[in-house]
């Protein structure tokens, strides 16, 4: 919700669509994106609302040139309060897209195996490998917890501000895992979502990511 009262989400049908809404749901404007020539498909992951009312939103896109020549990419897209697009950045061969807003203005964006430390204008200010398929990320005192998986097991690593690693865990199930979401928890601990082959489950990690 920004300052004013309205709503905005994000969805998919072949191309991403943002719709903001008064506080009663009336539409007030829609945008779709990215709209370029090739896509052949985008989904849309994660939105927040910024200071003034902007809007920042990240996704994934398919691309379809000619048969056997396509790609995919993650994005971080940046609206003012009407919608229009102030910036859009790209980044290539990824799927996964998600984001945290920091203290300093900055962006903090995961893209598969990589993590991204982006500026208010968009600008990469570092980037760094990591040994898993991220999917979700989360803000902790000025550090950053990332989670995802890796050959069918849970991982989560930490890093600070600079991008530099604090702890990196992965955690053998014996299953095939998927890892959905992670939450920091009351204690200064962390919980994962995720499921196997055959079922859901919560993994409760300590501060340090001991299970």
């Amino acid at each position: 919700m920004d300052t004013d009262g309205n709503f905005a989400f994000c969805g998919e049908n072949i191309i991403s669509y943002i719709v903001k809404t008064d506080s009663l749901g009336n539409q007030i404007w829609v945008e779709f994106y990215p709209d370029y020539y090739y896509l052949e498909f985008s989904s849309c992951n994660y939105i927040k609302f910024l200071p003034d009312n902007e809007l920042a939103i990240a996704g994934s896109a398919v691309y379809h040139m000619h048969p056997g020549n396509d790609w995919s990419e993650s994005y971080l897209i940046k609206t003012d309060n009407l919608g229009n697009e102030i910036f859009y950045e790209n980044f290539e061969f990824s799927t996964s897209a998600e984001f945290v807003y920091t203290d300093n203005d900055n962006y903090i964006f995961i893209a598969d195996e990589k993590i991204y430390k982006l500026d208010s204008d968009g600008n990469t200010l570092w980037d760094i490998d990591i040994p898993f398929h991220s999917t979700s990320i989360i803000s902790d005192e000025n550090n950053y917890v990332i989670a995802g998986y890796n050959a069918g097991n849970p991982c989560v690593l930490k890093i600070d501000d600079d991008g530099n690693q604090l702890w990196y865990a992965n955690y053998n199930t014996n299953s095939n895992d998927i890892i959905y979401d992670i939450i920091k928890t009351y204690d200064n601990g962390y919980a994962l979502t995720g499921r196997s082959d055959d079922y859901s489950y919560i993994i409760k990690l300590d501060s340090e990511g001991i299970s």
